[in-house]
């Protein structure tokens, strides 16, 4: 399964990117908002049930209040909507890898890398730069000796979905 794309779903699909995902006091729908339940989807889709698409993960996300009013998804929304799947998700850091010591960095780099190599899949959060001006989670699932191979719910640009590594660590969450 090493660098073999999963299922790629576009949280700006039309069959879904009008739907609700807003948290009680905003209005926002998948298209704008759900970066996060659709990486989960992907995920979800490629190991467990191809059925599942991004507006039953977004739907499960909002009732059980992991969608943040204002902005997105909760990074705790991964691992127990991992877990109704029967898949074992581990938050690697829970920090800001942007502000963080530099061997203390590398420890994490080292980490996601290695899970990737060994045919995982790494939901990230992207910081302002190449994939958002805010915040977006994205999906990393290969690399090569130079590039990370993404699949990101937002946007299928070439430069967005087979970008440097040094391009991604500089912006990655």
């Amino acid at each position: 399964m090493k660098n073999s794309r999963p299922v790629y779903y576009m949280q700006t699909d039309s069959k879904w990117a009008g739907l609700d995902y807003s948290a009680k006091g905003e209005h926002t729908t998948i298209g704008r908002a759900g970066c996060g339940p659709t990486c989960a989807a992907m995920v979800i889709a490629t190991w467990k049930d191809k059925n599942v698409t991004p507006p039953k993960t977004a739907s499960w996300a909002l009732k059980y209040g992991y969608k943040a009013a204002g902005q997105g998804t909760y990074y705790s929304y991964f691992t127990p909507q991992g877990k109704v799947y029967g898949i074992d998700v581990k938050m690697l850091n829970s920090v800001n890898l942007r502000t963080m010591d530099k061997t203390k960095r590398k420890e994490y780099d080292q980490k996601a890398r290695a899970a990737v190599k060994t045919g995982n899949l790494v939901i990230a959060c992207m910081g302002p730069g190449l994939w958002t001006h805010g915040g977006h989670y994205i999906l990393w699932y290969g690399m090569d000796e130079e590039h990370v191979l993404i699949n990101d719910p937002a946007s299928k640009s070439p430069e967005r979905l087979k970008a440097p590594w040094k391009t991604f660590r500089d912006q990655v969450k």
